[in-house]
């Protein structure tokens, strides 16, 4: 779980609920200040969504503040190139005027600007050279789409994937109807694949969460947050019920509650 900094309601990472507002949902963390936020205040259309899913977080995101502030950075450069404009006949006419050991200072102190000057350019050169590779991304993204597509087209099954924006995360599959699902199952590993490889992952895991009652749902979010942070090896489902093992070796343990979890996990 977390929270938007912005709207500060909670944000779902990967987990689906049928009464789940998909506004809500876990968008991302800003690249420069770290702070998470929701789908709703980060202003990102579906579309994009889909396309960032298939890169994880190779596409760089910046929220609204931090947005501003990288397009500030040309303003500044045209204002501060303007200034030592300004300052240059200031600065010869000092100089004549000031013993040679100050005309040292502020040669010394010009030279200092220029060099921050141009760093801060070659900055702003950079974040430039990032967004045209996010262009180049975004149509590499879109044609992978359409091909996985057809695929998932062929099952006719509105699938939605909500992805974690993390390396070698499992995807959260929620199915719109339930037929034909005897289907789906016998061609799970099928599916993972075409999932798993469309959206940049290794390894696809597909949890049906229709299986899971309510208070299972909730087991289970709590049993991959334990896998993520790796006070546990395996969280996973089987018949309605929620398991987890400690280590590889070890058994798979029932969870039948919060209480038996944090049993579990302090074990």
């Amino acid at each position: 779980m977390g929270t938007c900094f912005k709207c500060n309601k909670s944000c779902v990472y990967m987990d689906v609920t049928k009464d789940r507002n998909i506004k809500d949902l876990f968008w991302g963390s800003c690249d420069l200040c770290r702070n998470i936020v929701c789908r709703e205040c980060s202003k990102v259309t579906s579309s994009d969504i889909r396309a960032l899913m298939t890169q994880s977080r190779i596409i760089l995101y910046f929220c609204e503040g931090c947005l501003c502030n990288i397009k500030q950075i040309s303003d500044n450069l045209r204002d501060m190139k303007r200034d030592v404009q300004q300052l240059k006949p200031e600065l010869k006419s000092t100089m004549d005027s000031v013993p040679k050991s100050y005309a040292q200072v502020l040669s010394k102190t010009t030279n200092t600007l220029k060099k921050e000057i141009d760093d801060i350019k070659g900055s702003a050169e950079f974040i430039s050279q990032c967004y045209d590779d996010q262009k180049k991304e975004l149509i590499k993204a879109t044609d992978t789409l359409k091909k996985y597509d057809k695929e998932t087209n062929a099952l006719k099954q509105n699938i939605i994937i909500i992805v974690d924006a993390r390396e070698n995360s499992s995807i959260s599959v929620e199915l719109c109807s339930k037929q034909d699902r005897s289907a789906l199952f016998k061609r799970r590993k099928e599916i993972g694949k075409i999932t798993a490889d469309s959206c940049g992952l290794q390894g696809g895991i597909i949890y049906f969460n229709e299986d899971l009652t309510i208070e299972n749902q909730k087991l289970f979010k709590l049993a991959r947050d334990a896998r993520r942070q790796k006070t546990v090896e395996a969280a996973y489902t089987y018949n309605g019920s929620v398991y987890v093992k400690k280590t590889p070796t070890s058994p798979a343990v029932k969870i039948l509650n919060e209480d038996s979890l944090s049993s579990e996990l302090d074990t």
